[in-house]
């Protein structure tokens, strides 16, 4: 996301240390219920884009700035 490609790297290789047997969080996400919650994020963020999206030629046309939040 807004993370260095080097983190991202770092963080796997931390992963993968500390749960050999895994070959990612997914199964941890779903046995412990976060996975839904991350999924309800998403979708969040998602819809949010996109009323971004929509919302942003009336931003133009009124001459207003956009908000940031």
């Amino acid at each position: 996301m807004e993370e260095s490609r080097a983190t991202a790297f770092r963080d796997q290789q931390a992963f993968r240390k500390a749960f050999p047997t895994e070959d990612d969080p997914t199964r941890m996400n779903v046995a412990s219920g976060a996975q839904a919650r991350y999924d309800e994020l998403w979708r969040t963020l998602r819809d949010r884009t996109k009323v971004a999206a929509a919302a942003q030629p009336l931003v133009y046309t009124l001459g207003a700035a956009a908000a940031t939040g």
